[in-house]
């Protein structure tokens, strides 16, 4: 049963007596327990403003605002032939007319060697865009033509703004 039938804050005032308090408890102790039901955090329920649980408009992502040290160029490609690593140039399998027989590969190139300049650098030291790289491993034809084998390719991957001391 409950101490009181009070509610305190829109809750039930959920206190347990503990009999005599003067027997097992310390002189500053209130002489109840409470409950393991514990008084939420809770926010008052407005329905006037119900829609802005569901609108992505007040939200920040990620991506937004965001400026590029180095801009470049996204793509999807489906490579008929690349360089393995190995340096060596391979017909990669790719088949336009069979959805089973391609493989896709995203590759993103700089647009520029310069980098945006938005940062300022220290006096003798300069900047510039670089290539990056990543392997990727592709289905390929053997150089006789005759089998098909996984072989790592390298592909343009992203592009990097780096600072190098002035020569």
């Amino acid at each position: 049963y409950l101490v009181k039938t009070q509610v305190q804050n829109g809750y039930p005032d959920r206190r347990y007596p503990l009999g005599n308090p003067q027997q097992f408890l310390f002189n500053d102790d209130p002489g109840y327990i409470y409950s393991a039901l514990l008084q939420p955090n809770v926010t008052p329920y407005d329905p006037n403003q119900w829609w802005k649980r569901y609108s992505s408009s007040g939200r920040n992502k990620r991506q937004s605002g965001i400026t590029t040290l180095c801009p470049t160029f996204s793509q999807y490609v489906m490579p008929r032939a690349a360089v393995n690593n190995e340096g060596n140039w391979k017909y990669v399998v790719n088949l336009d007319q069979n959805q089973r027989y391609t493989q896709m590969v995203k590759s993103e190139t700089c647009i520029s060697s310069q980098c945006n300049g938005i940062c300022s650098l220290p006096n003798g030291y300069t900047s510039s865009c670089t290539q990056q790289y990543v392997q990727k491993r592709l289905v390929a034809l053997d150089g006789n033509g005759e089998r098909l084998y996984t072989d790592i390719f390298w592909f343009p991957h992203c592009c990097v703004c780096q600072i190098r001391l002035a020569t």
